[in-house]
């Protein structure tokens, strides 16, 4: 409690001392968005994800000449040395005291202002209660030499750690006057001192109403009380009548040049235009900066500062810290990033693009992705879509097609993969691509003479047809006939006996006769044409198969025939030749 005491009243002290100008600070808001300190460490870390906030305490706030160096610490002016301490944490909003001292707070200064100007000094450190504390960052701004009444200022700190939003005045004290408050100017009213006041802005003194000559103090009583030489003459009704180029109830005021800057110029006669230190050109109108500002971040308003638009720092505002807010550069709808460097930025490139601002077009198919000698074509931006050889798939056509993972080979067929298709191994019971069809061993009809044919999948049987045996139903059976015992061509013809004893007719033997030769005659006939049906039947079938028919194949199943002993044997013989084996089949 009595530290604070003592930097009150030593500020009050500060405040009230007599001196020939004032310079007052107002603090509004302090900023350390990355709650870390200078080498970019986190001020706490008890939190692990993000930084805790600082322990913010103000330090040798002070005025130095203008145009120190930034990198300077300490040389402070003697006597302007102020100690807020602790403000907060990170992000500050100043109301009637900046730690233990007021706000605004002020220096008096004896004498004119310095060419130079002044210079606010201020550091900013993270108060640590258990170790050393650790440097934030300082604060660091020029302050014209030139009177003002109010200006804002948004300083960011030598290492881009801070920032602090305040304003300021620089006015002369009680009867000094001029823009560097060098001018002395007491008013009085009486005869000894003079009768004149003060010229608020210039410190020029002004003759009192009723006075005039001001080279002497007002001494000499004007003419109509206010009339005053050489701005006004006194006419015979006694009326101060001015000049051409002077203005004014007492005629005092010269008129400058017209568009002379009323900051930058003023003038002691009429039609002058006089620059303030640090001011050019022909109207005044014209800040001289020993930096050349930034045209894009910031202006010279006053001599020898750029005045920095939000959002750009450094000594001529050259500085873009929000580039991806002001300059959007990242191309293709990449998104821009800020990093921890003032001024610098990433882009992170949308997929198909790359390089710095995402401005390049990848060309894709450039890394060859399509294998085994597929063709790559380029789609969308950062894809692409291979057309495959034979043989294979996917979209860099890197799997082999599987033309058996589908099973395709159905009723136990064993599937065989083949370059460019497949082939079924089926079972003796199935055939077909797919071996989908069944074995069907009665094709293309096998079984002969009409006879049908039993299917058995791997083999077959034939039904023959009556009169045909053999495996196909080839072969003809032929029939053996049995013939009654016929009596010899040398035996003796029967004979018909004559009883000359009786009267009766023996009839017996002769009818027996007739009936013998009558049946002889149809067995010969039928004989006949079953020979002959046979043989042309055996004949169709040699012109069919082309082929020779064996005889001992045949003898399993056919009888003989044996030529009859007649007459009629010679016949079949000169039908069929003299070689029995055409009789056999």
């Amino acid at each position: 409690m009595k530290i604070f005491q003592a930097l009150i009243i030593s500020v009050s002290l500060l405040w009230n001392a007599t001196g020939d100008f004032t310079l007052s600070f107002q603090f509004h808001r302090y900023s350390n968005p990355s709650d870390r300190d200078v080498n970019g460490n986190c001020c706490d870390t008890a939190q692990r994800v993000i930084c805790g906030s600082c322990d913010t305490h103000f330090k040798s706030l002070c005025l130095r000449n203008g145009g120190t160096s930034h990198s300077q610490t300490g040389q402070c002016i003697p006597g302007t040395v102020l100690s807020p301490g602790g403000v907060g944490g990170s992000s500050v909003n100043f109301s009637a005291h900046i730690g233990v001292i007021s706000n605004p707070f002020g220096y008096n200064k004896s004498g004119s202002i310095l060419q130079s100007g002044f210079q606010l000094y201020l550091e900013v450190w993270d108060d640590d209660q258990f170790s050393v504390d650790d440097l934030i960052d300082r604060i660091v701004f020029n302050i014209s030499n030139h009177t003002s009444s109010q200006i804002s200022h948004t300083a960011i700190g030598v290492f881009s750690r801070v920032s602090l939003l305040s304003s300021y005045r620089l006015l002369c004290s009680v009867n000094y006057y001029g823009f560097d408050c060098s001018v002395l100017c007491i008013p009085y009213n009486d005869d000894t001192n003079g009768h004149y006041t003060c010229n608020s802005t210039t410190g020029a003194k002004k003759c009192r109403e009723g006075w005039q000559n001001v080279t002497n103090n007002c001494t000499n009583v004007a003419c109509n009380l206010v009339c005053q030489s050489p701005g006004g003459t006194c006419t015979h009704n006694g009326t101060c009548q001015c000049t051409i180029g002077w203005s004014g109830d007492g005629c005092d005021i010269p008129q400058c040049i017209e568009g002379c800057h009323p900051q930058g110029g003023y003038c002691t006669e009429p039609y002058q235009c006089l620059c303030y230190n640090n001011w050019n050109g022909s109207l005044c109108n014209e800040s001289f900066c020993t930096v050349n500002c930034s045209s894009i971040g910031g202006q010279c308003l006053v001599p020898d500062q750029c005045t920095c638009f939000a959002g750009y720092t450094g000594p001529a505002c050259e500085i873009d810290l929000l580039p991806c807010d002001h300059q959007m550069p990242c191309f293709n709808g990449g998104h821009c990033s800020h990093t921890e460097s003032p001024g610098e930025y990433v882009c992170s490139c949308q997929v198909g693009y790359m390089g710095m601002n995402c401005e390049v077009n990848i060309d894709v198919c450039a890394t060859q992705p399509c294998l085994n000698n597929g063709t790559c074509i380029n789609e969308d931006p950062g894809n692409y879509s291979c057309i495959c050889s034979a043989g294979w798939t996917g979209k860099s056509c890197h799997f082999s097609i599987e033309y058996c993972e589908s099973n395709p080979c159905i009723n136990n067929g064993t599937c065989v993969n083949l370059p460019n298709a497949y082939y079924c191994n089926c079972s003796s019971q199935y055939e077909g691509l797919n071996c989908e069809l069944a074995v069907n061993a009665c094709l293309p009809d096998p079984c002969q003479n009409n006879s049908t044919c039993i299917n058995h999948v791997t083999s077959y049987s034939c039904e023959c047809n009556e009169g045909f045996t053999g495996h196909d139903c080839e072969s003809i059976i032929s029939s053996s006939y049995t013939t009654a015992s016929l009596p010899s061509p040398s035996a003796n013809p029967p004979t018909t006996t004559i009883d000359t004893t009786t009267s009766q007719t023996i009839v017996g033997p002769i009818v027996g006769g007739i009936v013998g030769s009558l049946f002889l005659t149809i067995l010969l006939i039928t004989a006949f044409v079953a020979v002959s049906v046979i043989a042309s039947c055996f004949k169709k079938r040699k012109m069919r198969n082309h082929k020779e028919i064996h005889t001992s194949d045949a003898m399993d199943n056919v009888a003989t025939i044996t030529p009859l002993p007649n007459p009629s044997y010679a016949v079949i013989q000169r039908a069929y030749g003299d070689n029995d084996e055409d009789l056999y089949i």
